[in-house]
């Protein structure tokens, strides 16, 4: 017949030993080994049922935790301050937990909230149209013919139109998820932003300064 009692403590033990020695797991390898002592404190089966109790919903607590700690530290080192924002909140939030559905629900709403902020850090639609800021200043500065100016002249003021309403429908587009959102460009100094940006300094210096030129006679 069967030993059911020890085919359980070797399941809770083999549990437990997946997160020894492992520094990236401390809440979760708490949380197991909790779980397994009280199955090994079991003398019949029957007695698991009254001292399980909510240490099932503690073990997937503790792995949102770690989990979360993981993602904060690696965000931090990467000065992407934006998104550590979500997982900080969680780990702030996670002991308050006992429920796992209670904490699901919670980590969705931080992780919403989350996915708006880094929306509204977004460099667009400047980064974007990178491109375009490009192809005006081949418009503006190109030596050309005398019967291709006046085409020259009229395709660059078709950028600076279509840079200007791109810019527009985006700030009343990002308004509609955060009240007065602007486009901030001082941001382009922050390593989060400029990493994303392969030119020398001067270059994004020119650029910020063109662009802020064109919309700001929108």
């Amino acid at each position: 017949m069967p030993d059911y009692l020890a085919e359980y403590k070797a399941y809770y033990t083999a549990r437990a030993k997946r997160f020894e020695a492992d520094p990236d797991f401390p809440f979760s390898a708490k949380a197991e080994n909790d779980l397994r002592d009280a199955m090994l404190s079991c003398n019949e089966l029957g007695e698991f049922k009254q001292k399980l109790g909510n240490l099932n919903d503690l073990c997937a607590i503790a792995l949102a935790k770690d989990g979360n700690v993981m993602r904060f530290k690696h965000y931090t080192a990467l000065e992407e301050k934006v998104r550590a924002l979500g997982p900080e909140r969680i780990i702030a939030k996670a002991d308050q937990y006992t429920q796992v559905m209670d904490l699901i629900t919670m980590i969705n709403e931080e992780e919403n909230r989350n996915s708006l902020e880094i929306a509204a850090d977004s460099l667009e639609p400047f980064e974007g149209n990178w491109f375009m800021l490009e192809r005006l200043e081949v418009y503006e500065k190109a030596e050309v013919p005398a019967q291709w100016k006046k085409h020259m002249a009229q395709s660059a003021e078709e950028i600076r139109a279509s840079l200007r309403e791109n810019h527009r429908s985006t700030e009343e587009d990002m308004q509609r998820w955060k009240s007065g959102w602007k486009l901030d460009l001082n941001l382009l100094d922050e390593t989060r932003h400029r990493r994303r940006f392969p030119y020398p300094d001067e270059e994004i210096r020119f650029r910020k300064q063109q662009y802020e030129s064109i919309i700001s006679k929108a």
